[in-house]
């Protein structure tokens, strides 16, 4: 009789303590009062950067002492949910290409000016597209983010917004920035208690993502031992620069926009750009040009149309006065 109740105990609490024991592994870095490096999962993928390559340069116990300071933060993760690219277009070109904007970009043009056509020179890449990006991503170094990396970066990996379609493979990419974020701070170029970014674990002047940093970030001579993204104009300037050379394919002298008859023009030559809807299609706002090939290459630095749309407009507006004849 004993052995007969023992059995029907365990039946009907077993699958209850069992499932309950796997919500808390699941719901552990969502629980305020806890600090990830209590976490199973935390720990099972400090075991997985211990294995990696190339090597974070942490031990395991320096591992769990950094994920002690991480807790859970609901603010980066609501704010992935809606970007500024989802706003009508009038109302986002409006903001982004303000007379502001354009002086800012300019003043910052000639302030760096010297620096920006040695780097122009020697990627290819013109000037005031730059400064454009720079001027979208941080207001031209203004202001590179309020949250702490280290915890944005964590939260985002494990904690991401699961209404959001592909999160699996969103959480997969941000535990690879967390891996480049600890090689990172390991080699002294970003601070692992105190560096700042922005909701989605952008870095410095031109917003690079950690792996990003690893793989596109040089110095103004092109060197990639201590790039200073975060303080440094010509470093933040050149890693754009060689981001849109190496990894957005960026065609020196081509163009971004075809001209009113449809031409591209190309190191190759001239070629006709298809028409595309660009901005809002199926709306009211749609609208509809013709790009060339480095108007992939400004989407290889954020996907969204609108944003390289708003980078080539600004670097427009910047280049028509920087060209513009001196007054005799």
């Amino acid at each position: 009789m004993k052995n007969i109740f023992f059995i029907l105990c365990c039946l009907i609490f077993f699958p209850y303590n069992y499932l309950h024991a796997d919500n808390d592994v699941k719901n552990c870095t969502e629980q305020p009062q806890l600090t990830f490096d209590s976490c199973p999962q935390v720990k099972a993928f400090i075991e997985e950067l211990l294995n990696k390559k190339p090597s974070v340069g942490y031990t395991r116990t320096q591992l769990l002492e950094h994920f002690s300071k991480v807790s859970f933060d609901p603010e980066p993760l609501s704010l992935m949910v809606k970007t500024g690219e989802s706003k009508p277009w009038s109302s986002y070109i409006a903001q982004l290409l303000s007379p502001k904007k354009i002086v800012d970009g300019l003043a910052f043009y000639k302030k760096n000016q010297d620096i920006l056509e040695k780097i122009s020179a020697k990627y290819g890449v013109s000037a005031p597209i730059i400064v454009s990006t720079l001027g979208m991503e941080t207001n031209y170094g203004a202001f590179s983010g309020r949250f702490k990396l280290l915890n944005t970066l964590s939260n985002l990996a494990f904690n991401y917004p699961k209404t959001i379609a592909n999160y699996k493979e969103r959480e997969l990419f941000f535990k690879e920035q967390l891996h480049a974020f600890f090689i990172l701070a390991h080699r002294n170029i970003i601070d692992i208690s105190t560096t700042k970014g922005s909701y989605a674990g952008a870095v410095g002047i031109p917003q690079f993502m950690p792996k990003n940093i690893l793989e596109y970030g040089v110095d103004d001579v092109g060197n990639t031992e201590k790039v200073d993204i975060i303080n440094n104009v010509g470093h933040a300037a050149a890693s754009v620069a060689n981001y849109y050379k190496n990894k957005g394919a960026w065609e020196q002298n081509g163009m971004v926009m075809a001209t009113k008859e449809g031409l591209c023009r190309t190191p190759q030559g001239k070629h006709y750009a298809p028409t595309q809807s660009i901005v809002d299609p199926g709306t009211e706002y749609e609208q509809k040009w013709l790009t060339c090939n480095n108007f992939a290459s400004i989407r290889k630095y954020n996907i969204n149309n609108k944003y390289a749309m708003a980078v080539y407009l600004l670097a427009e507006e910047i280049r028509k006065v920087v060209e513009m004849p001196a007054k005799m």
